[in-house]
């Protein structure tokens, strides 16, 4: 393409169409580097590096630049342990390691460790179960290969380092071993008991528990300090943020174990306290519920999925909802509905559509398809929605894009205050990074209470009390009307944006 202007022009506005696309517009830098590189090509060199030093000299003191740059020092900080842990975070010492479950989760999680080194015993209950956990490990270690992402050498490694297994030899050797089996109390207490019994006492037992509370799974462990919970994200290979939960009688050296292997194999922890849901199930419940009530309330589906991406999502919450699966999240808000109460009230929505997927055996159609098009409304999900609504005597109605997003994000914020009050975290901040690395919560916007700052709390509760006329769920707490009382914000006051342009 040397000296061709027409080319340049061509694939500069193609990449600049692309960046937009991906970035909708909230990520500047991209855009920049794009218009430096117009300079250069279509002018000279030397316009190019003006353009560049311009850009760089602008975006330093970006808004954006500033909390992504808060983001990295944030998830560097995560590798600094809880105040009162004073006990070495080592993960040079991991080197023996257990997983016990070989289903979707179980195996991401021994590829994980067997990636980084250490030693993976992979049980489960019956031979075919571990072959297929097997399988799912080779099937994404083949595809990393292909594209090029991982050596042939590496990933022998890799399986010289995993051991499948149907039973529980090998067990007193491993410093950790991680439980991921079906979601169930019984079936959980029942494999803490065996490991603890075919584990060394000193072995850290922890569980990828998701909604269950992990001192409910070590009532039946003869040393429960040695039980920690290390919730991963789906699916683990690509998630940054584990959640490391501690009960009251977790003791140091467990913490600092579960620490350390989360760190030796690159992933982020943020600690927090053992309650229902944890950290970001608990912050994502009121979000996901709340998609139902605007949908029961006439909401379009396609506007509030907009609505989301457009604040900065990386998915609509319908198409979450579908990915994480509906039954799933319809029965993770009944177990948060029955721990924190009438706020966390679950929207009736979704089991009446699962009833009418059934009944039309229309349940492998997704609720938003892509088409060349683009995205848009199932029709089978269009007509169930108008059934439902017509059930509850509503109609379609139009919301602007702001009540959307207040709507949505708002009682995001509503619960991390009660979690800060409650002591579920160390730090505000740490919210912040779960928000972020957990949910994809807009990063350019630093997370949720800095998010809330921005806003101004005293108008975030503002706007719940308005809302609360209608729907009491969603009334502010108490915490955060403290906050608003005193005029104080969550973290240290917003920096502002630069009031002039760099000149250039």
């Amino acid at each position: 393409m040397q000296d061709n202007g027409l080319a340049y022009r061509l694939a500069l506005g193609v990449a600049k169409k692309q960046t937009n696309q991906k970035a909708h517009g909230h990520y500047p830098a991209p855009i920049r580097a794009i218009e430096a590189l117009r300079a250069g090509m279509l002018g000279s060199a030397q316009a190019g590096f003006t353009a560049e030093s311009c850009a760089v000299a602008e975006l330093a003191e970006h808004p954006v630049t500033t909390e992504l740059m808060r983001l990295f020092f944030l998830r560097e900080d995560s590798k600094t342990p809880p105040r009162d842990l004073t006990l070495p975070i080592r993960p040079d010492s991991i080197s023996n390691a257990a997983v016990i479950g070989a289903g979707q989760m179980g195996a991401g999680i021994a590829r994980l460790l067997a990636e980084r080194g250490i030693w993976v015993r992979l049980k489960d209950v019956k031979p075919e179960f571990v072959a297929r956990g097997i399988g799912t490990i080779r099937k994404l270690t083949n595809s990393e290969v292909r594209r090029r992402r991982m050596t042939e050498l590496q990933a022998q490694t890799l399986f010289d380092h995993l051991s499948p297994t149907t039973d529980y030899r090998g067990l007193r050797h491993a410093e950790i071993v991680i439980e991921a089996v079906l979601e169930e109390i019984p079936i959980k207490q029942q494999v803490f008991r065996e490991l603890a019994d075919a584990t060394s006492p000193s072995t850290v037992l922890a569980t990828n528990t998701s909604s269950l509370l992990v001192r409910d799974i070590a009532a039946g462990v003869p040393h429960p300090e040695r039980v920690v919970g290390l919730h991963f994200f789906n699916p683990p290979h690509q998630m940054p943020l584990v959640e490391v939960v501690r009960t009251d009688q977790t003791s140091p050296e467990a913490l600092a174990t579960a620490l350390a292997l989360v760190q030796r194999i690159g992933k982020t922890p943020v600690v927090v306290r053992d309650c229902a849901g944890f950290l970001v199930n608990r912050l994502l419940t009121p979000y996901l519920n709340e998609v139902g009530y605007l949908l029961a309330e006439g909401a379009a589906p396609m506007d509030i999925e907009r609505a989301a991406i457009g604040f900065g999502f990386p998915m609509g919450p319908i198409e979450l909802t579908e990915l994480v699966g509906i039954d799933v999240a319809a029965h993770v808000a009944e177990n948060m509905h029955r721990a924190y109460g009438s706020h966390m009230q679950p929207a009736g929505i979704w089991g009446r559509l699962q009833e009418l997927r059934r009944e039309r055996k229309t349940g492998s159609e997704k609720l938003i398809e892509q088409t060349w098009r683009g995205r848009r409304l199932n029709p089978f999900f269009r007509h169930a929605l108008a059934q439902v609504r017509k059930g509850n005597g509503g109609h379609a109605q139009a919301f602007t894009q702001e009540v959307l997003i207040q709507r949505l994000v708002y009682p995001i914020i509503n619960e991390a205050a009660r979690c800060l009050d409650e002591g579920i975290v160390e730090r505000p901040e740490h919210i912040d990074l779960a928000m972020v690395f957990g949910t994809g919560f807009a990063p350019f916007r630093g997370g949720p209470l800095r998010y809330a700052d921005h806003v101004e709390v005293a108008s975030i509760v503002e706007t719940l009390d308005r809302f609360a006329a209608d729907h009491p769920r969603l009334a502010p707490c108490e915490a955060i009307r403290r906050l608003a009382a005193t005029n104080q914000t969550f973290l240290e006051p917003v920096p502002k944006a630069p009031s002039a342009a760099v000149a250039c």
